[in-house]
């Protein structure tokens, strides 16, 4: 399974939001994102309830399947760093 740690929820629009809890989480996953060529923002409180952090990933037709597969294999390595770190 993907992202086992984070919480996912049903989407049926473009944007799919992945619920990390806290702000720090939050930033730290954006953060590596970035730095992995993804530009993939952390929302937080005051915009979503405290404790429900997340990240906002949108999707658009311009994306390939193959953009797809990149995208998560790059959020399972950094779910790991991220678990293992914080």
């Amino acid at each position: 399974m993907i992202f086992s740690s984070w919480e996912k929820t049903p989407s049926s629009t473009p944007i799919q939001p992945v619920i990390l809890g806290s702000n720090a989480n939050a930033l730290a996953v954006a953060k590596l994102l970035d730095e992995a060529g993804y530009w993939i923002p952390a929302i937080r409180p005051p915009t979503v309830p405290v404790g429900s952090s997340r990240l906002r990933i949108t999707f658009s037709a311009n994306h390939s399947v193959d953009d797809l597969r990149e995208l998560i294999r790059a959020l399972k390595i950094i779910e790991q760093t991220v678990e293992g770190n914080l």
